[in-house]
Parts: C-alpha cells; structure tokens; sequence
C-alpha cells in the first residue's frame, strides 16, 4: 500500500514502526485512516491505531482519526479506554468536543461509552 509517497508494509506491527517514522502528522494520519480501510472494525487494528493516534501533535489530525474509528467501536468492546486515552491528549476544547460527539452519535451510547465522555470532560 502507498499512502502518501510512503510504501506501507501490511503486516502486524512493522507497518506501525513505519507510521511512527513519518515525520507530518497528516501523512501520519493518512496512514492511520488507510490501514482502518483495509479492515474496519477489526478490534486490534482500532486499538493500534487509537494508540497511534495518541501520539498525533496535530489535534486536527487526531480528532479526523477519531472520528474515522467512532462509527467503527460499534459492537466491539474494551476499545473505549483507547479511545478516551487519545482524547486526552488533545489539547483543542473543540476538537476534544468534536471527537466525543462523534462518538456519542456512533452510538448506542452505553455506560463504557458515557465513562469516556464523562472522563473527558475538564
């Protein structure tokens, strides 16, 4: 797969290795979004990539990953302190809000996915 001018090898852990060596969050987040493409909702990959996403400096390019995965969580469980660990790291009261209403309107909103909104909230 080339995302973004940057061969990505589809294996396990070594196509994360490369994603960390890209130097631009938005190839950065390319990347993220397009390994989500190839196997959507598959609770692994999301949390990878949530963990991924953490380490975004972008909180714009973050909050786009986010919101990629939020519609994803549906029927998957354990992925919901993932997530609220990655919107932590946002330091943008909007993006932080854009990310968590995604969420909320991926729904069902249930009390694990409550936690991770309550628990967000400064």
């Amino acid at each position: 797969m080339v995302v973004a001018g940057w061969v990505i090898v589809v294996l396990a852990s070594p196509r994360f290795a490369v994603i960390d060596s890209m130097t631009s969050d938005f190839e950065r987040r390319s990347a993220l979004e397009s390994l989500l493409a190839l196997k959507p909702g598959d609770p692994a990959l999301l949390r990878q990539v949530l963990a991924a996403t953490a380490k975004l400096g972008s909180d714009f390019e973050a909050r786009q990953v986010l919101e990629s995965v939020a519609p994803m969580m549906s029927g998957t469980q354990g992925l919901e302190s993932a997530y609220a660990a990655a919107i932590t790291e946002l330091g943008s009261d909007f993006e932080r809000r854009s990310a968590l209403t995604t969420l909320i309107d991926a729904g069902p909103v249930d009390a694990a996915r409550s936690r991770v909104v309550l628990q967000s909230v400064d």
